[in-house]
């Protein structure tokens, strides 16, 4: 299944294409997907994810078509 994503800026833009898709199996949880982008593991519960603009947790199963967005729950300023 095919997946839009707004990656974090420390996930590895290497594993999306130049439109900022992923392919991912079938069946694939949001918690795949943090694997896929290499997030490390200290930094996903300070990442807020959405799944089609709805707030979401990592046991979400995704669905062809799906756009994830992340957000950081930390800023500067």
């Amino acid at each position: 299944m095919r997946i839009r994503v707004y990656a974090p800026p420390h996930a590895d833009p290497s594993v999306l294409d130049e439109r900022g898709f992923i392919d991912l199996p079938a069946g694939s949880r949001l918690r795949d997907l943090h694997r896929a982008l290499k997030i490390p593991i200290l930094a996903r519960p300070l990442l807020l994810c959405a799944v089609n603009y709805r707030i979401s947790g990592p046991g979400l199963a995704l669905k062809d078509g799906d756009t994830v967005s992340y957000f950081s729950m930390a800023g500067g300023g």
